[in-house]
């Protein structure tokens, strides 16, 4: 009974692992490129460059509910005979239904491309499509390899932007001696819009006269902003925001552990 319940709070534990990192990859689809690799990487699997167990380790829908019964044991003669068809046996998710899930995602991916570009990303519609694409692609398990550096590189574009900020905020406050609270209450919605410091600077107040001593480094870490904007395709909110979901998602598979 002890060993029954042991097992029965292990599974409890690993589905709430299981669900913050569904919500973590669900997060991760938003980020522009992040289901285009994957499904390229796929591309090279079905061309027979690349082995699936490459790329996913299988789809967490799939998890068998039930409590796992213990493992029986093995003796020689049972172990002899299952060598002899290990290499017949298939290992890794099934390639057929990689097939099926890996062409709905890549329906699903050009439908929500075609909506962002026709609507914008803000869009009713397209947000419906990032939704639905979004419930797609947490359906998959990519393997380490893949998973981190996919994290890691969205994770490089917020640390980019709040180092950029950073240097706004310290240029204006310390440098100016802009009050921390009018900053923190003006900039955010500002990052990329250059007039931000002129009308700080007509403001007539105390600090007026020193931001124009910081109005050039001010406006080149606006600028790098706006590049980083450029770059990802999403705005310095729909940054913030996918890596605020994104932690959302970490935070609940670490306390399940």
């Amino acid at each position: 009974t002890v060993e029954l319940l042991t097992r029965e709070g292990e599974i409890v534990i690993a589905k709430r692992i299981e669900e913050g990192l569904r919500e973590l990859m669900k997060a991760m689809a938003l980020f522009p490129g992040t289901v285009e690799h994957i499904l390229n990487e796929y591309a090279l699997i079905d061309s027979e460059e690349r082995r699936l167990n490459d790329l996913i380790t299988g789809y967490p829908d799939t998890a068998d509910d039930d409590i796992p019964p213990p493992a029986p044991q093995v003796t020689a003669a049972d172990k002899a005979d299952s060598d002899d068809d290990e290499d017949e046996a298939a290992t890794g998710p099934d390639p057929e239904e990689a097939k099926i899930r890996f062409t709905e995602l890549k329906k699903q991916y050009q439908k929500t491309s075609n909506s962002v570009n026709r609507n914008g990303r803000d869009h009713p519609r397209a947000e419906a499509e990032l939704e639905k694409l979004g419930e797609l692609f947490k359906s998959f398990k990519l393997t380490p390899r893949q998973f981190e550096p996919l994290l890691q590189h969205i994770r490089a574009v917020l640390t980019r932007l709040r180092r950029h900020e950073k240097t706004v905020m310290s240029l204006a406050v310390r440098g100016a001696k802009m009050p921390r609270k009018e900053f923190i209450t003006s900039f955010p919605g500002n990052e990329t819009n250059e007039k931000w410091i002129d009308k700080h600077i007509r403001a007539k107040k105390p600090y007026s006269e020193l931001l124009v001593n910081v109005k050039t480094e001010v406006i080149r870490a606006q600028k790098k902003i706006k590049l980083l904007e450029e770059e990802t395709g999403l705005t310095v909110t729909e940054i913030k925001d996918i890596n605020r979901q994104m932690s959302i998602g970490e935070a609940k598979s670490r306390r399940a552990k």
